[in-house]
């Protein structure tokens, strides 16, 4: 069993990986000005094709205003396109325009060569120790 200093280091460590990455993927989308909560939301839509606004709210635990925010902003750009419900007026969806997803591409393609550059002072076989590692580790954690 790890004693208490190693699990220190290795939460420490972990906390810091993190917090370089979240601050390089921020850095990677200034250029298409906007911002990571934005993205999320434009990822979100490219793998679910279309969400209600509501659905929004919940995937990424903010509020309605926040998300009616966003939504905004990010038609502003013409990066989604967002209607009204036939059954039900009240209810918006919103789906990625064309740009939107040509975007998302983009970023992702851009956020992978950069893991990758991360990655590369690991041994292909270290890269799979550290994923199987990871993932024993990610299973023993409750949602919370």
């Amino acid at each position: 069993m790890a004693n208490g200093e190693t699990i220190n280091k290795a939460h420490k460590t972990m906390m810091s990986i993190t917090k370089k990455i979240r601050l390089a993927a921020k850095h990677n989308l200034h250029p298409y000005n906007i911002t990571p909560l934005q993205f999320q939301t434009l990822f979100l839509l490219d793998c679910e094709r279309s969400l209600y606004v509501k659905e929004l709210v919940t995937e990424l635990n903010i509020k309605p205003s926040a998300a009616t925010l966003i939504v905004d902003r990010l038609s502003e750009q013409e990066l989604v396109h967002r209607y009204h419900d036939k059954k039900d007026r009240r209810m918006v969806k919103v789906e990625l325009a064309t740009k939107g997803r040509a975007l998302v591409r983009e970023v992702k393609g851009k956020h992978l060569e950069m893991l990758t550059a991360y990655f590369a002072v690991l041994a292909p076989k270290e890269q799979e120790t550290l994923v199987d590692l990871l993932g024993k580790l990610e299973k023993n954690i409750p949602v919370a």
